[in-house]
Protein backbone atom coordinates (compact mmCIF):
# COMPACT_ATOMS: atom_id res chain seq x y z
CA UNK A 1 0.00 0.00 0.00
CA UNK A 2 1.19 3.67 -0.92
CA UNK A 3 1.24 5.52 2.05
CA UNK A 4 2.37 8.44 1.10
CA UNK A 5 0.02 8.90 -1.81
CA UNK A 6 -2.70 8.11 0.76
CA UNK A 7 -1.21 10.73 3.72
CA UNK A 8 -1.07 13.06 0.60
CA UNK A 9 -4.26 12.92 -0.43
CA UNK A 10 -5.67 13.11 2.99
CA UNK A 11 -3.86 16.62 3.84
CA UNK A 12 -5.31 17.71 0.51
CA UNK A 13 -8.84 17.07 1.34
CA UNK A 14 -8.56 18.90 4.02
CA UNK A 15 -7.37 22.06 1.91
CA UNK A 16 -10.55 22.15 0.26
CA UNK A 17 -12.33 25.29 -0.24
CA UNK A 18 -15.29 26.22 2.53
CA UNK A 19 -18.78 26.67 0.91
CA UNK A 20 -20.90 29.38 2.43
CA UNK A 21 -24.54 29.63 2.45
CA UNK A 22 -27.19 29.90 4.85
CA UNK A 23 -28.70 26.66 4.26
CA UNK A 24 -25.22 24.49 4.79
CA UNK A 25 -24.26 23.87 8.47
CA UNK A 26 -20.97 21.79 7.16
CA UNK A 27 -19.47 19.82 4.85
CA UNK A 28 -16.68 17.25 5.25
CA UNK A 29 -14.99 14.66 3.07
CA UNK A 30 -13.68 11.40 4.39
CA UNK A 31 -11.50 8.72 2.60
CA UNK A 32 -11.26 5.14 4.03
CA UNK A 33 -9.01 2.58 1.77
CA UNK A 34 -10.71 -0.62 0.82
CA UNK A 35 -8.64 -2.20 -0.63
CA UNK A 36 -4.34 -2.25 -1.37
CA UNK A 37 -4.59 0.46 -4.13
CA UNK A 38 -9.01 1.47 -3.65
CA UNK A 39 -10.27 4.42 -1.91
CA UNK A 40 -13.66 5.69 -1.13
CA UNK A 41 -14.43 9.01 -0.54
CA UNK A 42 -16.90 10.29 1.69
CA UNK A 43 -18.66 13.21 0.90
CA UNK A 44 -20.90 14.16 3.78
CA UNK A 45 -23.31 17.63 3.83
CA UNK A 46 -25.36 18.66 6.93
CA UNK A 47 -28.06 21.21 6.30
CA UNK A 48 -31.26 22.76 7.72
CA UNK A 49 -34.20 20.17 6.59
CA UNK A 50 -37.47 21.23 4.67
CA UNK A 51 -34.60 23.16 2.07
CA UNK A 52 -34.77 23.03 -1.02
CA UNK A 53 -33.05 19.70 -1.74
CA UNK A 54 -29.29 19.15 -2.79
CA UNK A 55 -28.16 18.10 -6.46
CA UNK A 56 -25.23 15.15 -6.57
CA UNK A 57 -21.77 17.00 -5.60
CA UNK A 58 -19.25 15.98 -7.89
CA UNK A 59 -15.77 15.03 -6.89
CA UNK A 60 -13.01 15.84 -9.88
CA UNK A 61 -9.85 14.84 -9.80
CA UNK A 62 -6.36 16.97 -10.71
CA UNK A 63 -3.20 14.58 -11.31
CA UNK A 64 0.07 15.83 -10.56
CA UNK A 65 2.99 13.55 -11.41
CA UNK A 66 4.22 12.37 -14.55
CA UNK A 67 1.83 9.59 -16.20
CA UNK A 68 -0.37 10.25 -13.61
CA UNK A 69 -4.36 9.73 -14.97
CA UNK A 70 -7.08 11.35 -14.11
CA UNK A 71 -8.97 9.11 -11.69
CA UNK A 72 -12.90 8.86 -12.05
CA UNK A 73 -14.98 7.10 -9.62
CA UNK A 74 -15.60 3.18 -10.29
CA UNK A 75 -19.03 3.28 -8.45
CA UNK A 76 -21.10 5.67 -6.68
CA UNK A 77 -24.28 5.79 -4.38
CA UNK A 78 -26.11 8.25 -2.90
CA UNK A 79 -27.34 10.34 -1.67
CA UNK A 80 -28.89 9.03 2.24
CA UNK A 81 -30.24 11.34 4.44
CA UNK A 82 -30.08 11.01 8.40
CA UNK A 83 -31.37 13.89 10.58
CA UNK A 84 -28.95 14.56 13.30
CA UNK A 85 -30.43 17.16 14.90
CA UNK A 86 -29.92 16.57 18.81
CA UNK A 87 -33.46 16.40 19.98
CA UNK A 88 -34.80 15.15 23.85
CA UNK A 89 -37.47 12.10 23.88
CA UNK A 90 -40.93 12.94 22.00
CA UNK A 91 -39.42 16.24 20.61
CA UNK A 92 -39.98 16.77 16.56
CA UNK A 93 -38.06 18.69 14.10
CA UNK A 94 -38.73 20.44 10.99
CA UNK A 95 -37.48 16.83 9.61
CA UNK A 96 -40.04 14.69 10.45
CA UNK A 97 -43.04 17.44 10.31
CA UNK A 98 -43.16 21.13 8.76
CA UNK A 99 -45.62 22.50 11.65
CA UNK A 100 -42.60 21.55 14.21
CA UNK A 101 -40.91 24.38 16.30
CA UNK A 102 -37.50 22.55 16.33
CA UNK A 103 -35.11 23.69 13.32
CA UNK A 104 -34.02 20.18 12.21
CA UNK A 105 -30.51 19.46 10.52
CA UNK A 106 -30.02 16.60 8.31
CA UNK A 107 -26.93 14.52 6.99
CA UNK A 108 -26.63 13.74 3.27
CA UNK A 109 -24.18 11.38 1.74
CA UNK A 110 -22.17 10.30 -1.08
CA UNK A 111 -20.08 7.37 -1.78
CA UNK A 112 -17.46 7.56 -4.68
CA UNK A 113 -15.08 4.83 -5.03
CA UNK A 114 -11.95 5.37 -6.79
CA UNK A 115 -9.03 2.89 -7.66
CA UNK A 116 -5.98 3.63 -9.00
CA UNK A 117 -4.08 0.44 -8.85
CA UNK A 118 -2.64 1.04 -12.49
CA UNK A 119 -0.84 4.68 -11.81
CA UNK A 120 2.54 5.13 -11.32
CA UNK A 121 3.89 5.00 -7.13
CA UNK A 122 4.78 8.96 -7.47
CA UNK A 123 1.14 10.21 -8.42
CA UNK A 124 -0.50 12.86 -6.29
CA UNK A 125 -4.12 13.97 -6.66
CA UNK A 126 -6.28 16.97 -5.38
CA UNK A 127 -9.76 16.60 -4.92
CA UNK A 128 -12.13 18.57 -5.13
CA UNK A 129 -15.76 19.30 -4.42
CA UNK A 130 -18.28 20.38 -6.47
CA UNK A 131 -21.87 21.57 -5.93
CA UNK A 132 -23.70 23.51 -8.10
CA UNK A 133 -27.12 25.12 -8.50
CA UNK A 134 -29.05 25.19 -5.54
CA UNK A 135 -31.98 27.95 -5.30
CA UNK A 136 -31.71 30.36 -2.80
CA UNK A 137 -35.22 28.69 -1.03
CA UNK A 138 -33.92 28.41 2.21
CA UNK A 139 -35.18 28.53 5.78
Amino acid sequence: MNFKAIFTLALLLWGASATHATHFKGMELQYVCTGPCNVRISAQAYLVCMSTPLIAPTLTTTPQGLLCPNLTPGSTSGPVTTEVTPLCPGAISTCTSASATINGIQSVNWYFDFDYCNAPNNCIWTIDWISCCRTNNTI
